[in-house]
């Protein structure tokens, strides 16, 4: 009997190209129905700038019309310039709306918005740095474009040092601020997350729990990408992280520090400030109640042990950690 060959039927080709090759489409528009068809056919981004904003005002200005001038007449003193770049900001905030659940999919490495600084501030540093940090608060996933000027260039590693995510046009420019030992990618901790172009950038192994980390080293869980690299301990109020590990916050990431360190790797403390709800039982000026605290004395002896079992070096002479006096003797 002849073998049929089974073809999968795309919607569109471009729906094709984005579920059979690695290419991330970004629709160049802010237009919701423009966008609900591109997302519809795989687009997992879109941009908003003054001259798309005008391209969809063109488009759907009955459906603007009004708000408009609700717009004008709930700030009287705005000017048109003013008024302009609320609608800019408007259109920008419902497009990622439509754009979350890919951002919440993807855990942010997909699903933006890119929303453009104003291009007349191309040489005025300080002013794109303003408005970056006004767009950065309109939704999570917001992305900022900058002008790749020479001001735009200073603007960028300040918004950057604030923890604004910024795109450029230029990807020289992308290469400048993050193809360095001293940026940090954050990925899962059993692939590398260093996109092609960017090889001196450092991997993050991002963790939401003590015990997977530490299960992972045991297990050899661990990518050989972050060999020698860095590890994140990403603890917060949610169901990721263990409700003992949430409870005891301070130690438990003096348990993965010791431990992170122990095997080679960098540590990053990443907790959430939720967690302060989960300590509103505590005793003042106590982060963990004593029998919490004998536990992680436990535990702490349970480091040492993960880390001879994981390195051989039981029997090699080294300093050894005191966790009492908190040194090493």
């Amino acid at each position: 009997m002849a073998q049929v060959e089974s073809k999968i039927q795309y919607k569109s080709p471009l729906f094709q190209m984005t579920q059979t090759t690695p290419t991330c489409l970004w629709n160049d528009s802010a237009s919701i129905e423009e966008l609900t068809y591109s997302i519809e056919h795989g687009a997992v981004g879109a941009t908003c700038n003054p001259s798309i904003a005008v391209s969809v005002l063109k488009k759907e200005m009955p459906a603007w019309k009004g708000r408009i001038k609700e717009l004008a007449l709930s700030h009287p003193q705005a000017t048109e310039d003013e008024i302009s770049w609320m609608i800019v900001e408007e259109l920008s905030v419902n497009a990622a709306k439509l754009l979350k659940p890919i951002f919440d999919r993807e855990h942010g490495r997909n699903g933006r918005l890119s929303i453009q600084t104003d291009p007349r501030n191309y040489r005025n540093a300080d002013a794109m740095v303003k408005q970056a940090v006004r767009f950065s608060q309109l939704a999570p996933n917001m992305i900022v474009k900058i002008a790749a000027t020479r001001a735009g260039i200073e603007a960028m590693e300040e918004a950057t040092y604030r923890g604004i995510s910024i795109n450029a046009i230029s990807p020289a420019i992308a290469q400048y601020f993050f193809n360095n030992a001293g940026v940090l990618i954050a990925g899962s901790p059993s692939s590398n997350p260093i996109p092609a172009g960017f090889p001196g950038a450092t991997p993050l192994a991002d963790y939401n729990s003590f015990a997977k980390f530490q299960s992972d080293l045991l297990s050899n869980g661990i990518s050989s990408a972050y060999a020698g690299k860095a590890v994140m301990y990403d603890n917060e109020a949610w169901s990721q992280t263990p409700a003992n590990e949430q409870a005891a916050p301070a130690g438990y990431t003096a348990l993965f520090a010791n431990l992170a360190h122990a095997c080679g790797y960098a540590f990053v403390s990443g907790p959430s400030t939720n967690l302060v709800n989960v300590q509103s039982g505590y005793n003042s000026g106590q982060l963990i109640y004593p029998k919490q605290r004998r536990s992680i004395n436990k535990k702490l002896c349970l480091v040492r042990d993960c880390f001879h079992k994981f390195t051989g070096s039981r029997n090699k002479k080294r300093k050894r950690y005191n966790y009492s006096g908190n040194k090493y003797v």
